[in-house]
């Protein structure tokens, strides 16, 4: 059984190392779509490869940037034979709940069964300090319960060419055509499998990421203000204090994706969330994980540069995309002209 990862990554440089590393214990292959990395994440992913690891950089996506995962699908499926696809964004790590390597129970799925693996959020109590070390080594903890449970799904071989199925956005559900989702039966795999899920990881890891995702959301036309909510007051406070602190990374990190309740509360929220010490087992082949080529270090100027080097790049996509608007226009305002002419011309005949 084949069995390959499928990844779109960004400025993940401080995790991408130990993310490859570990998912390849129970895959086959990732396929990364790196999405214009400002940062070394490129670089790292690059020289893995040179190191013989099977990881497949995905230059550009023959369907535009949000159909990117479903290209992938498709690639892994049709060009290496993947018997199961698994989507991971590179703060997730798939661990089987009894310790032993994910890959006896994924090689257990029924081909044409949806399923639906949940995540278990861990929290930031340091700043990684050794880099030869796998990361979530320096995330114990993890919130007791998740308040709202989020799934990500996977895509076996048989319900990609049976139903022409693919990914819905963020991967959290399958999409059919027509009815055919009816039709499929769905299984919740938490007594099995969890996601390790590791948002926040450092001062200038999380300020880059909130600062990033909200001028995104900010150039949106017609915003959904759901979307991308945990980050919100985060970037709020960036814009009050210039700078976030180690403990408001530790309370973001536990509050992380939780909406505040509308009722009035008489401490903050992360203080009514309990955490447990439970680290990410990975004794079932440790030996594989040591880092050759992350650094943890966080320095301001490289911060800069990144959020710098990426505001100009969405202002070069933004102003490509007004182009082509202006491009359109232009053309339909042709063909209206032409159709006008043409109408002359039927009514003097």
């Amino acid at each position: 059984m084949k069995i390959y990862a499928i990844c779109r990554i960004h400025n993940e440089s401080d995790i991408a190392e130990s993310l490859c590393r570990y998912t390849l214990l129970f895959c086959d292959g990732i396929i990364i779509y790196d999405t214009y990395s400002t940062d070394n994440t490129k670089e790292i992913i690059q020289k893995m490869i040179a190191e013989g690891l099977p990881l497949y950089l995905m230059e550009e996506p023959e369907s535009g940037y949000s159909a990117a995962i479903n290209d992938m699908l498709r690639i892994a499926i049709e060009r290496f034979h993947a018997d199961l696809v698994l989507p991971v964004d590179a703060d997730e790590f798939l661990f089987c709940q009894s310790g032993d390597n994910p890959r006896s129970v994924l090689e257990a799925l029924e081909p044409e069964t949806e399923y639906r693996i949940p995540w278990q959020t861990f929290v930031f109590t340091q700043s990684p300090n050794d880099n030869t070390r796998f990361l979530p080594t320096f995330f114990p903890y993890h919130r007791e319960e998740e308040v709202v449970q989020t799934f990500k799904t996977v895509i076996s071989r048989d319900l990609f060419q049976k139903y022409g199925c693919k990914f819905a956005l963020g991967n959290h559900s399958i999409l059919y055509p027509n009815q055919a989702a009816s039709t499929v039966p769905v299984e919740d795999l938490s007594m099995l499998l969890a996601y390790a899920h590791y948002p926040l990881r450092g001062v200038y890891q999380a300020m880059s990421k909130c600062i990033l995702f909200e001028y995104g959301l900010s150039m949106q036309i017609y915003r959904d203000y759901n979307k991308g909510f945990q980050y919100k007051e985060i970037f709020d406070a960036i814009l009050q204090h210039g700078k976030l602190t180690i403990e408001e990374v530790k309370r973001f990190s536990i509050e992380y994706a939780l909406k505040v309740p509308t009722v009035q509360l008489e401490k903050p929220l992360s203080e009514y969330v309990q955490l447990v010490e439970d680290p990410l087992v990975v004794s079932f082949d440790e030996g594989k994980l040591a880092l050759r080529y992350t650094d943890y270090s966080e320095d301001e100027n490289k911060f800069l540069r990144m959020v710098f080097s990426t505001t100009y790049g969405f202002i070069l996509w933004q102003t490509d995309n007004l182009r082509r608007s202006e491009e359109e226009r232009k053309k339909l305002a042709e063909d209206i002209r032409r159709l006008e002419g043409q109408i002359s011309d039927a009514k003097k005949a």
